[in-house]
């Protein structure tokens, strides 16, 4: 080869190196989109199964967690799956879900719960909590894909029984005071309609990715109820979607101040401060969900921060973990691919 030539070579192998660096980014940020796209995809199933199985719709409920699990298998939708099933009468379909659960997720605290009654009642015993009655027929629930609250029904307490009198004035009084209870009592259900068509509209726009109008939704429905820990929780979601971080943050803190158990809340906080740069705090939050969860996106996310700050043993570790809890989500042959890069460089 003569000097001409390497000289050629000298100057071209720079630019060969450089493209076949932008073609390996360009190949891993289409994988990256790639997941991001059935993240979502399965999340839009998963929340359409939520409001089928609010108005017990449960035959469109079940066909939407089913095309969510084929997508993207979570514990939370195997367990609503298994709660349908055990509510059309195939309990032991529904024990063949909840083992489905526990393989992503042993330490799935509703999973060992509904197994556990489950096995009694086919089994011909009955748990003290059970009463026999529906699982889907308890108080209403508002679901999500790690938490499920239990929205107590209002009651109205009704008055001891008065004796009666033979005054015609007291008589007056008590005809006034009783249509006064009954316009309440509308006021109160009107009220109650209202929020609940907000909170409809508000599921609704998240579902489909309506930012702004789940956003005004649930502005509105906290000024009439401020301190409902989950409502808060969404609407720090959705102030997110909309980088509305401040917001977000306050929301999300909220949510966890009134309800300590929201594990889900503490992943999408260290989220929200790990954008606004409090990479300490996020660290923290992160760390929170893993403790009461553990929480698998919580490793998964800790894994990523750790492995920006070079922590790469650490994030091996997590990774792994991930994995371990989640193995068919769509994010497993990614940490796959990371935990075998980031060997090399920690070992």
């Amino acid at each position: 080869m003569n000097r001409h030539t390497r000289d050629a070579w000298k100057k071209l192998i720079p630019s060969v190196f450089v493209l076949c660096a932008f073609s390996l980014v360009a190949c891993q940020t289409q994988q990256d989109q790639g997941w991001k796209e059935k993240v979502t995809l399965a999340l839009e199933h998963f929340y359409k199964g939520e409001q089928h199985l609010l108005k017990n719709e449960f035959e469109d409920a079940e066909r939407e967690y089913l095309a969510s699990i084929e997508i993207s298998p979570r514990p939370s939708a195997y367990y609503f799956l298994a709660l349908i099933q055990e509510e059309t009468g195939r309990t032991e379909e529904a024990l063949a879900s909840l083992d489905k659960a526990m393989k992503l997720n042993p330490k799935y605290h509703r999973v060992l719960l509904l197994k556990e009654r489950l096995e009694m009642r086919l089994s011909g015993k009955s748990a003290a909590s059970d009463n026999q009655t529906s699982l889907l027929q308890r108080p209403k629930t508002i679901q999500s894909p790690d938490k499920v609250e239990i929205v107590t029904p209002i009651a109205i307490d009704s008055p001891d029984a008065s004796p009666i009198l033979s005054n015609q004035n007291q008589e007056t009084k008590t005809a006034q005071q009783s249509i006064s209870s009954e316009n309440s009592g509308i006021a109160a259900k009107k009220k109650d309609d209202e929020i609940d068509n907000w909170l409809k509209e508000a599921k609704e726009a998240s579902a489909s990715g309506k930012w702004d109008i789940a956003f005004n939704n649930y502005d509105k429905i906290l000024k009439k109820l401020p301190d409902n820990a989950k409502n808060l929780y969404d609407y720090g979601y959705v102030s997110f979607q909309l980088n509305k971080l401040d917001i977000a943050e306050t929301a999300i803190k909220k949510a966890i101040e009134l309800d300590p158990g929201l594990i889900s809340a503490y992943n999408d906080l260290g989220v929200v401060l790990e954008k606004k740069q409090k990479t300490g705090e996020a660290i923290k939050a992160y760390q929170k969900a893993i403790d009461l969860g553990p929480n698998q996106d919580a490793y998964f996310n800790l894994a990523l921060l750790n492995e920006k700050q070079g922590k790469y043993k650490e994030s091996v570790e997590l990774y792994e973990k991930y994995i371990e809890m989640d193995s068919t989500s769509s994010y497993t042959s990614f940490a796959k691919q990371r935990i075998s890069k980031l060997r090399r460089l920690a070992y």
